[in-house]
């Protein structure tokens, strides 16, 4: 699956874009409780999904390795605190075995290592995102809020 293709899915699985200059969508409930948002798992497995099937490498930050969480499948560690999924790792496993504690991002680009400073990417600006992408010459990049319940996709298509 193409990046495109997944920027494609982000608007159909109800992610919103926060402006129209820029590529950035949240994937949350409408409210403060998920109890507004019953479906939201479901929209979520979606895109994790399409993004175990890029046709590029995804890499996957977190502060604990996914031993800590799953420990029956070894995850490559390709740059420090940074790991790729095993090939044929289902998303509803992802979610429900590593991710459902928040705090991680998903990132694709040219390197599994950033050496630009490392932004907030669930406060900053809609702007400063796109531009630490640039910066860091990343293509996507999933930013997890610590509980796992709010998303921010963020997508230039032109990096490198």
């Amino acid at each position: 699956m193409t990046i495109e293709a997944v920027l494609a899915l982000t608007e159909s699985v109800g992610a919103t874009q926060e402006r129209p200059d820029a590529t950035v969508f949240r994937l949350a409930p409408a409210g403060m409780f998920k109890r507004t948002a019953p479906d939201l798992p479901a929209r979520q497995t979606r895109l994790l999904a399409a993004l175990l099937e890029l046709d590029q490498p995804l890499y996957w930050s977190l502060e604990d390795p996914p031993s800590e969480f799953d420990s029956s499948v070894p995850w490559p560690e390709v740059s420090p605190g940074v790991w790729t999924a095993p090939a044929g790792f289902a998303a509803d496993d992802l979610r429900r075995r590593w991710l459902y504690t928040g705090n991680w991002q998903a990132f694709a680009g040219e390197s599994p290592t950033i050496e630009v400073p490392w932004i907030d990417p669930a406060r900053c600006t809609p702007k400063a995102f796109v531009e630490f992408m640039r910066a860091a010459k990343l293509q996507l990049l999933l930013d997890s809020f610590h509980d796992d319940y709010d998303w921010r996709i963020g997508f230039h298509l032109s990096a490198g």
